[in-house]
């Protein structure tokens, strides 16, 4: 049973390595938003799935890897979505005067919010059992709509032009 625990974590690994690859190969080529809201949709699903998958594995209808396939998901998500672009996005909306205070407290939020989710989920999992993914399934749906409302699109656009379209009275732009 270790083995397969530990292949599998050597698996996702080299899955998590392979998809930010593919992920920075893509990133200059390809509109933002193109790769962060399909990227973070795909979390937002597979977080979704994991609790009727893992009743499907418990009640011994969906066999157990259908919660790596999840996972595999999960991951190519992040690494299309918020784990490439985060940095990319940060650098291109933030006003270059406040690029020098901005961008550590953004790396540092993002850090926090690891680290909060760390040592939030196994309590909360402990709680809730599997339903707790419907919680973070149901703040990626969020973070989604967000997204898909403010975040103009930031590829092949001056700073100036960003922060012009941000700055609108009518600032959702979807995708503008």
């Amino acid at each position: 049973y270790q083995r397969r625990v530990h292949g599998g974590a050597v698996v996702l690994m080299g899955w998590n390595l392979l998809t930010a690859l593919m992920a920075l190969l893509l990133i200059d080529r390809v509109p933002r938003r193109w790769l962060l809201l399909p990227g973070l949709g795909l979390m937002a699903v597979a977080l979704l799935l994991m609790d009727p998958v893992f009743n499907g594995i418990q009640a011994g209808t969906i066999p157990p890897a259908g919660c790596f396939v999840l996972l595999f998901m999960f991951v190519a998500g992040f690494e299309f979505g918020p784990g490439t672009l985060f940095g990319v996005l940060s650098n291109e909306i933030v006003p270059e005067p406040l690029l020098a205070i901005a961008s550590p407290l953004i790396g540092m939020s993002q850090g926090a919010m690891a680290v909060a989710v760390t040592f939030v989920f196994p309590p909360l999992e402990h709680a809730m059992g599997s339903l707790v993914f419907f919680v973070f399934g149901g703040i990626a749906v969020l973070v989604w709509l967000f997204l898909f409302a403010c975040l103009p699109e930031t590829k092949g656009r001056s700073k100036e032009q960003i922060t012009a379209t941000m700055c609108d009275p009518h600032w959702l732009c979807y995708g503008k």
